[in-house]
């Protein structure tokens, strides 16, 4: 399964620090694409023998995090898409027959890291657009609608853009091409 998703019965086994004596275990029971517990989600145990004023429990977790070893692998899988983009491209809605126009105009940048930038450059090298990733692990892409950073159209031709995360030197290069 997703590694952030949780399958019916799947469990977690409370150890001794060795790892070699199991005392607790918890089943998660639900459909089987459950996502996996988030910021602000609560659990809610139960047990099936009593408890003492001996018992102990004490739980620790961690929010979702990258790890800076595989980070360029990640960056690795993103992909803008439809590349090129094609005027009046198949990938784009296409609008009810009572409104005229092309529709929306937009390219989606996919299998983003939760927090990234995305910087949108011409081929001579002038920046025209910066795009933010404030989503979770579960929401990996950012659309641009083809406009600069003033909010005009963008001309035919290629363009380059650069995906950076915070606190790293990793980054993704990628080419995009606009034809009409």
């Amino acid at each position: 399964s997703k590694k952030d998703t949780l399958s019916n019965l799947d469990q977690v086994l409370l150890a001794d620090s060795a790892g070699k004596t199991v005392s607790w275990q918890v089943t998660f029971t639900g459909d089987s694409s459950s996502i996996a517990p988030t910021l602000g989600d609560t659990l809610i145990v139960g047990f099936t023998k009593p408890l003492s004023s001996k018992d102990e429990f004490s739980f620790t977790t961690k929010g979702p995090s990258t790890n800076e070893n595989t980070i360029q692998k990640q960056l690795d899988k993103i992909k803008a898409v439809p590349n090129p983009y094609v005027v009046t491209d198949v990938y784009e809605q296409s609008l009810p027959s009572t409104i005229r126009g092309r529709g929306d105009r937009i390219i989606d940048f996919t299998n983003l890291p939760p927090k990234c930038t995305i910087k949108i450059f011409t081929s001579a090298g002038d920046h025209i657009r910066t795009l933010e990733q404030n989503g979770d692990l579960n929401n990996g892409t950012v659309t641009w609608d083809l406009r600069t950073k003033e909010g005009l159209d963008i001309a035919y031709g290629v363009y380059f853009y650069v995906v950076q995360v915070p606190n790293s030197s990793a980054k993704k290069i990628g080419k995009l091409a606009i034809i009409k």
